[in-house]
């Protein structure tokens, strides 16, 4: 099953997604700007990869299939650094809902604790 062509299509479509998801593309270059200040993007990588493929019994040796994939490359954030020190500036546009929602849960959970605390605290009192 080596000399399959698919395997080809699998390889060839694995190898060209490989060179384009390099750690580079997670940690982009640095950005040097005249103030001394330097900032390093973040991004959010997403890779997809299908395949498929039939032999045709009808005729002698025939295949039909084929191989793609997508990436998508999503800056989330920058590495800044100055004389200071080193912050993470995020932006806003971070993700979809479902990303959103994690990054508010510890928030949310704040604030339903002190919620029950303050109305236990009244319980108390009473």
């Amino acid at each position: 099953m080596d000399g399959h062509p698919i395997n080809g299509m699998i390889q060839i479509a694995m190898a060209k997604l490989r060179d384009m998801a390099q750690s580079e593309t997670v940690i982009g270059a640095p950005i040097n700007m005249p103030n001394g200040v330097t900032a390093i993007p973040v991004c959010k990588v997403a890779i997809g990869f299908g395949s498929g493929g039939a032999d045709m019994p009808s005729r002698s040796g025939a295949f039909g299939g084929g191989a793609g994939g997508g990436l998508t490359v999503t800056p989330i954030a920058f590495l800044v650094t100055t004389k200071d020190g080193v912050k993470l500036l995020q932006l806003d546009t971070i993700g979809s809902t479902a990303d959103n929602i994690v990054r508010t849960v510890p928030e949310v959970i704040d604030k339903i604790a002190d919620l029950v605390k303050g109305k236990k605290e009244e319980a108390d009192k009473s």
